[in-house]
């Protein structure tokens, strides 16, 4: 039979298999083993490709950066959560040492600040942060030249730092180098597009120097930066008063119909209304601003001036000269009152006030020459003293005590404006309300 089986249906058996050779089981079991091994090698990966990310998001780089960006963002409880932690690794002590000045710095402790920002300088990586910052501290307890050098050093190692750029303004514009500012906020603007910050002080610069297009461009930027602000209502107030001032009555009523009522934004709303001629509702909302508040010195001028222009010549001057009890530098009011006395006859106090207006000229005067010299001369303590003491005469107390902190912060050792600061009884009410 040579070796075959002989099959009952007459077939041939099928042979045994040979070494090598696989079968169908064999080829299962090979399929079993490389997918159990694939399946090892997916689950390493990933177990170790988590523990790596996990190491690396603990690392004290990571961290330091994480709490950095809490930083820039003033998210001080994520500061004071990732201090926890960096104040015992080494290697971000500069870091650290950051973080804790600025909580200090938010605490009002400058002093105690610099000390943590001087150890942050250390690092290179984080140097210009941490002179922007001492630079802050410097400000703040009034060494206004040595804060300007730390500013200017922290844009020469970083000269894409925002921050920097916005002290620099700010201290141009309290020295009166205004043109400085502007040029200062507007780099700081560009650096960093979501701040509202830099065009909210452009716009007041604007306004001071008689740029009311440039007023109304920047405060409506500041606006479009940050729409959900909280302050936001000061802004359009602002707004509101360069648009009437230039006329455009309409746009400034729309800027105040996103403001909550209150006897402010009554009193400019009324204004924009009797310059458009609607006597009625202007006279309705003036006077329900002055039921909320009696003192409110625009709400007061404009009842003058729509009782003079009614003829109620008598009930102008009551209201006027309420007015200028409040307000004895503000011309407009003098002027209107004036016009009120002329009505009424009494020609002594036509001449009085007269004389008065001629007084805050020349003081207005006196004034804007010694801002012209400012802006010349960026150093000079004693002549932001001479400024003080014209706004003085003028009765603008907080501007006057902003050229005697400025003069300070140039000379620490100017008697004259230290004593002025000691010496003037400010007003419990620095401003009249408006």
């Amino acid at each position: 039979m040579n070796g075959l089986v002989e099959m009952p249906s007459g077939g041939t058996a099928p042979s045994s298999p040979g070494i090598g050779e696989i079968t169908p089981r064999r080829q299962r079991r090979r399929h079993r083993l490389a997918d159990a091994l694939l399946r090892c090698l997916v689950l390493g990966c990933l177990f170790g490709g988590a523990g790596w990310s996990w190491w690396c998001w603990q690392s004290p780089e990571h961290r330091a950066a994480r709490a950095l960006s809490a930083g820039d963002a003033n998210d001080f409880e994520t500061i004071r959560y990732q201090l926890l932690g960096l104040q015992a690794m080494p290697a971000v002590e500069a870091e650290a040492n950051l973080l804790s000045g600025k909580l200090l710095l938010a605490r009002n402790d400058p002093e105690r600040a610099l000390y943590d920002f001087a150890v942050a300088a250390t690092k290179p990586a984080i140097q210009p942060r941490a002179l922007v910052l001492t630079g802050a501290c410097l400000y703040q307890t009034g060494h206004l030249l040595e804060a300007g050098k730390d500013w200017a050093a922290a844009i020469k190692l970083d000269s894409q730092n925002a921050d920097a750029y916005r002290w620099l303004g700010v201290a141009y514009y309290d020295l009166g180098a205004v043109e400085l500012a502007r040029d200062a906020l507007k780099k700081a603007a560009e650096l960093a597009p979501d701040d509202p910050g830099p065009h909210r002080l452009i716009g007041l610069i604007c306004t001071d120097n008689a740029d009311p297009q440039g007023a109304v461009a920047a405060y409506r930027e500041a606006l479009r930066r940050a729409p959900e602000r909280d302050d936001n209502d000061e802004i359009r107030l602002r707004l509101a008063d360069v648009l009437h001032r230039v006329h455009q009555e309409v746009e400034a009523l729309n800027v105040l119909a996103e403001c909550p009522s209150s006897p402010e934004v009554l009193a400019y709303r009324a204004e924009c209304e009797f310059s458009l001629g609607n006597d009625a509702p202007a006279w309705q909302m003036l006077e329900q601003s002055l039921r909320e508040d009696e003192e409110l010195v625009r709400a007061l001028g404009l009842k003058g001036k729509m009782l003079l222009k009614n003829r109620q010549y008598a009930a102008a001057v009551q209201s006027l000269e309420t007015a200028f009890k409040l307000a004895p530098k503000d011309a407009a009011i003098l002027y209107d009152l004036q016009i009120a006395y002329q009505r009424t006859n009494q020609r002594d106090k036509v001449a009085e006030f007269e004389r008065r207006l001629k007084e805050i000229d020349r003081l207005e005067a006196e004034y804007g020459a010694l801002t012209d010299e400012a802006r010349r001369d960026l150093q000079d303590s004693q002549l932001r003293y001479r400024l003080g003491m014209a706004a003085v005469r003028l009765e603008k107390f907080p501007l006057a005590k902003k050229w005697f902190e400025v003069a300070l912060g140039l000379d620490p050792t100017n008697a004259d404006a230290r004593s002025a600061l000691n010496r003037i009884k400010w007003p419990a009410q620095m401003k009249a309300r408006y």
